[in-house]
């Protein structure tokens, strides 16, 4: 009987240590597979990282190149309008008249405000007395050129 339960005993232990050793690898594989899915995240965010260093250096170069344009442009701008304003300079020191006049047409809307910010070579024959206003510009040449009496979508 003493054997029988010493047996039993065994029987019991040996069951409890073949319990913990599938435990254990249980925890190892679990373990292993924590470990990978770590790594894979860890390799995701690396190559987020690196897409994202990609995207700072793109969008400097396309700030880069949007300012060099914008410069460019406000540039040619600012010649065109002190062309501008020494052509009518000089038509008016040597009295070549100004071109004829678009037709009179019906009255217009008009904001003298932002027709004068909008066209800075209009802005400036105001200033050197060659026109009285904005509107007188507009409707003597503005008009004629295609500029627009208004801010919004062209006419």
């Amino acid at each position: 009987a003493a054997r029988a339960a010493a047996e039993a005993s065994a029987e019991a232990s040996q069951s409890q240590a073949s319990a913990a050793v599938a435990a254990r690898t249980a925890a190892d594989a679990a373990l292993v597979a924590a470990r990978q899915e770590r790594d894979a995240a860890l390799a995701r965010a690396a190559a987020a990282e690196a897409a994202l260093e990609h995207l700072r250096e793109a969008h400097a170069a396309l700030t880069t190149a949007r300012n060099t344009t914008e410069f460019a442009r406000n540039l040619a701008q600012a010649g065109v309008q002190e062309l501008r304003v020494e052509l009518l300079r000089l038509r008016a020191e040597f009295g070549v008249p100004l071109a004829e006049p678009a037709p009179a047409g019906p009255p217009v809307p008009f904001d003298e405000d932002w027709y004068l910010a909008t066209y800075g070579d209009a802005k400036a024959a105001v200033k050197a007395k060659f026109f009285e206003s904005g509107l007188d510009h507009y409707l003597k040449h503005g008009r004629a050129e295609g500029r627009q009496p208004l801010p919004g979508p062209a006419a």
